[in-house]
């Protein structure tokens, strides 16, 4: 019997140069889970990614960029788009879904961008520049 599916908006802001994840009250989002994330811009589908970490850390990595450490080019590209269009005045948000056994978030999240690309002609959203064969800049 499958559990109930966990699904929450997350919606991104901006302060200052930080984005900062505005989660839902009532929200356990330290709490690990296996989930699939769809980051959106005023509602257009832009990366579907995943993550087994609680939400909070995994949006945690794109309120700076990882600007200390040692980024990903993924993670610093993510968030200068996102910080961008967020001073555009866009609306952003991750919808965050959880993922149940069998399958893993990385299964999940390959299985969404697949069938993403069968409804558009080939191309995964723009945010998911490997699935595309491009890369950040």
């Amino acid at each position: 019997m499958k559990k109930n599916k966990k699904l929450v908006e997350v919606e991104l802001s901006l302060n200052k140069e930080e984005v900062i994840a505005n989660f839902p009250d009532g929200f356990n989002f330290k709490d690990p889970m296996k989930q699939v994330q769809k980051f959106c811009v005023n509602d257009e589908l832009k990366k579907i990614a995943y993550s087994e970490q609680s939400p909070k850390r995994s949006l945690d990595a794109l309120k700076n960029g990882q600007k200390k450490g040692n980024p990903s080019i993924r993670t610093t590209g993510m968030h200068e788009s996102i910080k961008n269009e967020l001073k555009n005045g866009s609306k952003v948000k991750v919808i965050i879904e959880s993922v149940e056994p069998p399958k893993t978030p990385k299964d999940q999240a390959d299985e969404e961008i697949k069938k993403y690309k069968n409804d558009n002609g080939g191309k995964a959203p723009e945010w998911n520049k490997q699935a595309n064969r491009t890369k950040w800049k």
